[in-house]
């Protein structure tokens, strides 16, 4: 949709971002990802176990994900715009 080659590296994943425009280090990245989907699995494992509905649950996961994916895109954005205007 956006012209580029899919065969060619590209940086537009949020991981990419944290890493390269926050300068956070790989392996923090990755950690905070593993414990996201720890606390997912746990989640889910519990509604399971407690007989709710884990289709509920997912909903509740993909709002939240979705809406912290496009705060911190946004704050990325912003940040690398500044940073490009101060260049």
């Amino acid at each position: 949709m956006k012209g580029q080659n899919i065969f060619q590296a590209h940086r537009m994943h949020l991981f990419q971002d944290l890493v390269h425009a926050t300068k956070l280090p790989h392996l923090m990245v990755s950690f905070l990802y593993t414990i996201v989907q720890v606390i997912i699995n746990l989640g889910m494992f519990i509604c399971i176990k407690q007989g709710y509905e884990g289709y509920i649950y997912l909903a509740y996961v993909l709002i939240l994900l979705t809406g912290t994916y496009i705060i911190l895109k946004y704050y990325i954005f912003k940040r690398t715009e500044i940073s490009n205007e101060e260049n």
